[in-house]
């Protein structure tokens, strides 16, 4: 999660993608990428649900409008489209498909505007093993990685066929 005044020069230096959820990020970002003389790669984060550094669906169409507008001067290319899933881990939480929901929305606006991600994704670590249509374009697994269920209601770590994907000993 950026703050205001974080190293954005160096992560567009280092050509990683960052995320950008409302206008003050973007600023920051383009700001720095005219210093740095080069496009920054950029991911819109929209908030559908989890209210932790996304962008509002109120605020959305000037974020894709403005994005849009930085990515015709050559300050940002636009990556990505993403969310996060706040209750994926509690089976049946209306907040699911809700989020879904409003996810597909906020992808289409923003397509539909011209904008052209590489990759849209939501799926953390319990959407991936129980939410297929929330794959898009990439999963995000985090403790699924380690060989751990993301919760015991969805599933055990047999259920899933989990392991780490590496030891220390």
């Amino acid at each position: 999660l950026w703050t205001p005044g974080g190293p954005w020069r160096e992560a567009i230096e280092a050509d990683l993608d960052v995320s950008v959820s409302g206008m003050w990020a973007l600023r920051e970002v383009t700001a720095a990428a005219e210093a740095a003389g080069t496009a920054a790669r950029v991911q819109l984060k929209a908030d559908t649900g989890l209210g932790r550094g996304g962008c509002q669906p109120a605020d959305w169409p000037e974020l894709v409008r403005e994005a849009l507008g930085a990515e015709e001067r050559g300050l940002i290319d636009i990556t990505g489209l993403w969310s996060h899933f706040a209750c994926a881990d509690e089976p049946g939480h209306p907040s699911i498909r809700a989020q879904l929901d409003r996810f597909r929305e906020m992808v289409t606006y923003a397509e539909e505007r011209g904008v052209r991600p590489e990759v849209r994704h939501i799926a953390n670590s319990p959407a991936t093993l129980t939410l297929p249509e929330s794959h898009f374009d990439l999963v995000r697994t985090g403790i699924a990685v380690y060989g751990i269920s993301p919760s015991p209601e969805i599933g055990t770590p047999a259920d899933f066929g989990l392991r780490p994907v590496m030891t220390l000993s």
